[in-house]
């Protein structure tokens, strides 16, 4: 797991998802869990809905 330092966790969980998409450690088809990727990175809910909704602000979820 990677260590979350010193940013704001959202940022941080958006730039772990966003990198996850584009090595396809995601595949394309796969649905987001949003309670999967909280226990995967430690942190609640709401750092992982706004990572996500960013991405999707961005076309790439």
């Amino acid at each position: 797991m990677a260590k979350l330092v010193k940013q704001v966790f959202t940022e941080q969980i958006y730039h772990l998802l966003r990198n996850d998409i584009l090595s396809q450690s995601i595949a394309c088809s796969q649905k987001l869990n949003i309670r999967e990727l909280q226990t995967k990175y430690g942190v609640s809910g709401s750092p992982v809905r706004e990572a996500i909704s960013r991405l999707h602000q961005e076309g790439l979820v």
